[in-house]
């Protein structure tokens, strides 16, 4: 589901770039300026696709896996985008939507977007496993009968990430993903400093000298936690 989702992304980001390219190279030789309407307009589309690179990711990834889990994947994929947003944008305690955060939807809401997606579905999952849905009688059309049904599972995904987001603020003064990618860059931080370098400096050498190409060998490792 995480590589259908990623890979499903990747036409975003390549419009992104394109047009991204499109207004930064006029601009950087003075043939367009910042404050023109053509340049506004088309660094809109990089802002709604690589600025919402997480919004558009965790959407396929709820998709991709309920539907592997032989769910309704509309369901899996709304339910999953509408926790994303309530944790990333701090839409838990604000009131005009002019005041969301907007910091963790692009590329740095991607390991926050992973975490909601595969639990809000494993949520889901579970529920239809158990049983814990809401029936509709058999006259009801199919597609209304769809969406009672995901009520049950997505008001227990929702109380989940809701009450999560609102403890760790209330706790740490911070919001779940700032506290997140806090955690996991400590390690991040010994390792990209001088020593860590020198640790994978001399580890690469080592295996150069060994005849194996040490860097593609320890980059493979490490470039992803990076």
């Amino acid at each position: 589901a995480i590589q259908g989702a990623l890979m499903g992304s990747m036409g975003l980001i390549m419009i992104g770039a394109i047009f991204q390219l499109l207004v930064v190279i006029p601009s950087n030789f003075n043939l367009l300026s910042q404050e023109s309407m053509i340049y506004t307009s088309l660094y809109g589309v990089y802002n709604l696709t690589m600025n919402l690179l997480s919004v558009w990711f965790v959407f396929q990834l709820g998709y991709n896996y309920a539907r592997s889990l032989k769910l309704k994947p509309m369901t899996g994929a709304i339910a999953s985008t509408l926790n994303f947003l309530i944790v990333s944008t701090t839409g838990y305690r604000v009131i005009e939507m002019e005041s969301l955060s907007t910091g963790f939807l692009g590329g740095p809401g991607l390991f926050i977007a992973i975490l909601v997606g595969l639990s809000t579905v494993g949520i889901y999952n579970l529920c239809v496993k158990k049983n814990i849905v809401i029936k509709m009688p058999d006259v009801v059309p199919p597609f209304l009968s769809e969406s009672f049904s995901a009520i049950i599972p997505l008001f227990l995904s929702v109380s989940l990430w809701l009450g999560l987001s609102v403890a760790v603020h209330s706790v740490t003064g911070v919001t779940f993903p700032e506290l997140f990618v806090g955690l996991i860059s400590m390690p991040l931080s010994y390792l990209t400093g001088f020593w860590g370098m020198l640790v994978l400096g001399v580890l690469i050498g080592l295996l150069w000298g060994f005849g194996i190409h040490g860097t593609m060998m320890v980059y493979v490792a490490i470039m992803p936690v990076l």
